[in-house]
């Protein structure tokens, strides 16, 4: 290669330099700002939905069984993974139990974890087990009168009770 061969190399390599990465791309101010409204607006629609949920189906007057029936469709099949996570004696077992699934396409055992991706349950299935075990949820029940020729209920509200903890 001669000289001029050289230089014409070298200048080439120049031109197609990489740009230059901002690491530094978003400013804290921005990062805390889009937070704070990520929270206000996530906080506005829990209470909307919960709104609308008590409305239209009176969910603090049924007792458990009624208001697992509420649950429909996919959200009643996603509440009873939740709901095997949470009654089992141990977490692992819960787990266990939704890893070896024979109920739901029986006699077949699938892997319910993967196959339906019920991570989000496992993950509100953890809390709700630690934050009861710790003390920090509570509930409070008392007895609905539901009219004539219908029996009282015991009805509870509170993040102790699952079906409020899952909604």
């Amino acid at each position: 290669m001669n000289k001029k061969e050289k230089q014409n190399v070298r200048k080439k390599k120049v031109m197609f330099k990489e740009p230059v990465k901002d690491e530094n791309r978003w400013s804290s101010g921005y990062k805390l700002t889009v937070t704070v409204f990520a929270a206000i607006f996530g906080y506005l629609n829990h209470h909307h939905v919960a709104t609308l949920f008590e409305n239209d189906r009176h969910f603090s007057h049924l007792s458990n069984l009624e208001r697992e029936m509420t649950f429909r469709t996919e959200m009643g099949m996603y509440y009873s993974y939740y709901k095997t996570l949470v009654e089992a004696d141990t977490f692992s077992n819960g787990i266990h139990q939704l890893y070896r699934n024979n109920k739901t396409e029986y006699p077949d055992t699938i892997n319910t974890l993967k196959r339906f991706n019920l991570y989000p349950e496992v993950a509100i299935a953890a809390l709700y087990r630690v934050a009861n075990q710790s003390g920090f949820l509570s509930k409070e029940c008392w007895k609905v009168e539901r009219g004539q020729g219908m029996a009282p209920v015991l009805s509870c509200e509170g993040l102790q009770d699952p079906p409020f903890f899952y909604l």
